[in-house]
């Protein structure tokens, strides 16, 4: 038995779902649930996103076969904005992860961002996301430098303004630089204490542009749809 997410669902035939899933101990798996739509035991209601589930399925190839599966808890209760989120960090991990790759620490993380959607509040999302985005970061093995400037390696200081590089960290820079971010923002995304709006868009900007990075020229569609519906 495996601890596992729906992360994404399509049909396959009349009865069937290929469901994406995030599985604590085997990672990003696609698997064939046959006769879902049809079943007696209402799989498609199970097999859901944001529902904590466990799961069985067999199989070598690249599509396994769905044999059993429960929830162990009711879904995740998220509305509006933050279903808007859990989507969102659904596809980061639907585009980033590499199937059948164990992330044991990242599927803590995903369980404990859901739970932190569904209570914290409306106003103050972000910073799970943001907190949410860091952590992919890390266990993806694209760590962002935080603590100590790229070329003197000395510690970052709240009140420098810096500019960020991607595989290089925070280089002082002068205050009139567009895309400068201060050096209390990068200390308080490392140190988790983020709190007022410079420093939350500031966050925001430098996590998004990173995560782009990685993710290539193909947008991600729960940003189109935001940008859609906010429009």
């Amino acid at each position: 038995m495996q601890n596992a997410f729906v992360l994404h669902r399509r049909r396959f035939s009349n009865s069937s779902l290929i469901i994406e899933i995030f599985s604590q101990t085997a990672g990003r798996v696609t698997i064939l649930s046959k006769g879902a739509l049809a079943s007696r035991r209402f799989l498609a209601g199970t097999l859901q996103a944001f529902t904590p589930l466990s799961l069985e399925y067999v199989g070598r190839g690249q599509i396994k076969t769905l044999t059993y599966v429960e929830a162990t808890h009711l879904p995740f209760s998220l509305l509006d904005d933050r279903l808007y989120c859990g989507l969102y960090i659904n596809e980061l991990l639907m585009r980033l992860l590499s199937k059948e790759l164990p992330f044991i620490s990242l599927f803590s993380l995903y369980q404990s961002t859901l739970i932190a959607l569904s209570q914290t509040k409306l106003k103050d999302i972000d910073i799970v996301l943001r907190y949410f985005e860091l952590g992919l970061l890390d266990e993806l093995g694209y760590r962002l430098p935080l603590i100590y400037e790229a070329q003197s390696h000395i510690k970052i200081k709240a009140e420098q303004d810096y500019l960020f590089f991607f595989e290089k960290g925070a280089v002082p820079c002068a205050s009139f630089e567009k895309e400068k971010i201060k050096g209390a923002t990068l200390l308080a995304l490392q140190n988790k204490t983020l709190s007022h709006n410079l420093q939350r868009q500031q966050a925001k900007t430098l996590l998004r542009q990173t995560l782009q990075h990685y993710l290539g020229y193909k947008p991600l569609k729960t940003r189109i749809l935001i940008n859609q519906i906010k429009n």
